[in-house]
C-alpha cells in the first residue's frame, strides 16, 4: 500500500488483527494447520474491504505472504 494511504488506524487493524489471530491460535494450535488453505479466502475477503476503505484498485489479487509471515510480531505489509 502506497505509504500516503497508511495511517495510524492501518497499522492498528493489522496489529489487533495479528494480535486476534494468534490468541485464537493459542487456544485452538490444531487451527494452525488449516492456516494455509484459510488465508487465501481472509486475503481476498480482507482485499475487498481495503479497496472500498482506500479506494485503491491495484491491490494484489492474490496473498503474497505465507500466514507465518502475516503473522509475524511486528509484520506491516510493504
Amino acid at each position: 500500500m502506497p505509504a500516503g494511504f497508511r495511517s495510524r488506524g492501518w497499522s492498528a487493524t493489522i496489529q489487533t488483527s495479528a494480535t486476534n489471530w494468534k490468541a485464537v491460535l493459542d487456544d485452538s494450535p490444531s487451527l494452525r494447520r488449516t492456516l494455509p488453505d484459510v488465508l487465501p479466502r481472509a486475503f481476498q475477503l480482507g482485499r475487498s474491504w481495503a479497496a472500498q476503505e482506500t479506494g485503491l484498485l491495484d491491490l494484489p489479487e492474490n496473498c503474497p505472504w505465507s500466514a507465518e509471515q502475516a503473522l509475524a510480531t511486528g509484520f506491516l505489509p510493504e
